[in-house]
């Protein structure tokens, strides 16, 4: 991926497949035109390389729950289940913050880690 021009794809310290710009692959995640060109180049180059994606999309989603699992057990209840597709948590409403942070915190110690998050306010 970095030698078709997408540097920000790397693997992480448990050797899952991220990228620090947020896009990922077409399994599940949101990409762009030259990411999704990128890919199939080394898709083709690469046999068995989704995979790893679908792989690294799985420990995504378990990884999530578990942090979802601890933030309702400390003081968040009403916490989004993570998208089963990649992990990512979708709020309807912004959280608050602190609350958030302070559970972020707590859950980060004990192992849990949030695959990410966005806020999907209604317009």
């Amino acid at each position: 991926m970095n030698g078709e021009g997408q540097a920000g794809v790397k693997l992480d310290d448990k050797g899952r497949i991220v990228s620090d710009a947020g896009t990922t692959s077409e399994s599940g995640k949101s990409g762009g035109g030259a990411y999704a060109e990128a890919e199939k180049t080394c898709n083709a180059q690469v046999p068995g390389i989704q995979q790893e994606f679908e792989k690294s999309d799985a420990q995504a989603v378990e990884a999530s729950r578990k942090f979802v699992a601890c933030a309702r057990k400390n003081g968040m209840p009403a916490f989004p289940d993570p998208d089963p597709k990649d992990g990512a948590v979708r709020f309807k409403e912004s959280p608050d913050m602190d609350a958030f942070n302070k559970i972020s915190q707590l859950c980060t110690k004990t192992g849990q880690e949030l695959s990410g998050f966005s806020v999907e306010e209604d317009k």
